[in-house]
């Protein structure tokens, strides 16, 4: 742990070992700032600010680490490390939970997220988890 935290200080503090990690990690600090983007967005615009944007946020958070591990398949063109059959219980579990916000509204959250974001945040976690078999 130590290792880790003076690696990261020396990163942080030299400008070229920082240029150079911004430069390798480009697209990775980009997904990440969308996404952060995105949740501030809905936050601002899809929500009430009521506690109930918390089951959109961890549906939000859900569905970015999803696509985070289908990106990381993607780029390394191999799925290994990853449980098939853990896939396939999210899978089924995205499923049903798609089956029951679809239609009848007694999951949904109680703000104006659940009228179609949380929807299209839990279709997507759905269709990057189909994605990685």
């Amino acid at each position: 742990m130590q290792r880790f935290v003076n690696n990261l200080k020396s990163t942080l503090t030299d400008p070229i070992k920082f240029k150079k990690f911004l430069r390798q990690n480009k697209r990775e600090l980009l997904i990440w700032c969308g996404f952060s983007v995105f949740v501030l967005l809905a936050f601002i615009f899809c929500s009430d600010g009521d506690f109930s944007f918390f089951l959109t946020l961890a549906g939000a958070v859900q569905m970015f680490g999803f696509g985070l591990i289908l990106y990381g398949a993607y780029k390394s063109k191999n799925v290994h490390g990853i449980s098939s059959q853990t896939i396939l219980c999210y899978t089924i579990s995205f499923f049903f939970r798609l089956c029951s916000i679809l239609f009848f509204d007694g999951y949904l959250p109680l703000d104006s997220s659940g009228d179609y974001l949380y929807r299209i945040v839990e279709l997507l976690s759905f269709l990057f988890s189909l994605g990685l078999f």
